[in-house]
């Protein structure tokens, strides 16, 4: 069953793809060439020499601000890490100490 699933996932994204039936150069995925220009790449066959890159979609997030939060929580995670290490060496050289008592 899972087999099906995965068909019908791919027979999906090619009809989205090429719902025409017909051959299209999409950014990202394919494009037709040239033998000159396969030549002028040194007769390279890296698909990304040639399909060039998919355009991005905006997805309405700005960059500047969630860099600015994903920074704040770093910070955060940093000083409670920080905060847990420290409680890890008192409690480590306690341990030790009682250790050395008996």
């Amino acid at each position: 069953m899972e087999h099906k699933l995965v068909v019908a996932k791919a027979a999906v994204w090619l009809y989205e793809k090429f719902g025409e039936g017909e051959y299209r150069e999409i950014p990202g995925l394919c494009r037709a060439t040239s033998l000159a220009d396969i030549e002028e790449k040194g007769w390279s066959l890296i698909p990304g020499a040639y399909v060039s890159v998919a355009p991005a979609e905006d997805d309405g997030v700005d960059f500047a601000q969630r860099v600015g939060t994903i920074h704040r929580e770093l910070l955060t995670l940093q000083r409670e890490s920080n905060e847990l290490m420290e409680a890890i060496s008192r409690n480590w050289g306690r341990w030790d100490y009682e250790l050395g008592k008996s």
